[in-house]
């Protein structure tokens, strides 16, 4: 019996895909992705914007957003927690604001500067609990389930 995936099966060549999967050879697969990627995107348009079409993997990221990249942010059911990294001495400078959906880190990571990170879910105005650790902080968050949703009607058409 013929497979019915045969039919959908993008590579030239290959009749069979349940014989193709066993005899893969990966520059078929190449080949393949590279042909879509010049279609969807122009010749030479975006080639350096794509990591690994060169073979070496070397992202351009400044010192600011590396710094403030190491902010976690764990999303749960309750709770949204936020881990930021932070000496001791830097835990006194800093000054922590934040709105239904973003946390603003106000002189970090260094003095005078400004961190904003928006959050996952809404988050209720109260209740918010901050922890030292030894390296870090950790900002609880308890998310709010009472969103407020507008129904818009839609009028008939005459």
């Amino acid at each position: 019996m013929k497979n019915p995936w045969d039919q959908f099966f993008p590579f030239e060549g290959k009749n069979n895909f349940t014989d193709m999967l066993n005899n893969m050879d990966p520059n078929d697969v190449e080949n393949y992705v590279q042909q879509i990627m010049k279609k969807v995107f122009g010749e030479n348009q975006f080639s350096d914007q794509f990591p690994f079409n060169s073979g070496t993997f070397n992202p351009i990221v400044n010192n600011s957003q590396t710094r403030s990249s190491k902010i976690e942010i764990f999303n749960m059911k309750d709770h949204i927690y936020v881990k930021v990294p932070l000496n001791v001495e830097r835990a006194n400078h800093l000054k922590i604001q934040h709105s239904s959906y973003e946390l603003i880190l106000h002189n970090y990571p260094d003095e005078g500067e400004t961190t904003t990170q928006i959050l996952p879910s809404a988050v209720r105005r109260k209740g918010t609990k901050v922890s030292r650790e030894e390296n870090h902080i950790e900002i609880r968050f308890i998310k709010r389930d009472d969103i407020d949703y507008t129904e818009i009607e839609i009028a008939p058409q005459d």
